[in-house]
């Protein structure tokens, strides 16, 4: 119950201070990352937890139009082998790396 009240205050406080309005809502972003997330979903049993985590970093790349395609790639590879050492290797967690 703390936690819910603490919420409710913390919004009541927020609305009656004044200050800048909100920007507004960009659907791009929020559909782009949705897409991201269920592609990884689907892929990492079928390919790998490698290739679900390049094709989740390049998709949801696109949420922001200032993202650069080949930094992009970069980060998605660095990420996907870092990811499957720390969850395959060091937690031992039953993902395939690679496509069965």
């Amino acid at each position: 119950w703390l936690i819910i009240v603490g919420g409710v205050v913390m919004t009541v406080a927020a609305m009656l201070k004044p200050g800048k309005p909100l920007p507004d809502f960009q659907v791009r972003p929020l559909a782009v990352i949705s897409l991201g997330l269920a592609l990884f979903g689907m892929t990492i049993d079928s390919l790998g937890i490698i290739i679900a985590i390049v094709i989740l970093i390049i998709v949801c790349g696109f949420a922001s139009p200032i993202t650069r395609f080949w930094e992009m790639v970069v980060l998605a590879i660095c990420l996907a082998l870092g990811s499957a050492f720390i969850f395959v290797q060091l937690l031992g967690l039953a993902i395939p790396i690679l496509p069965r």
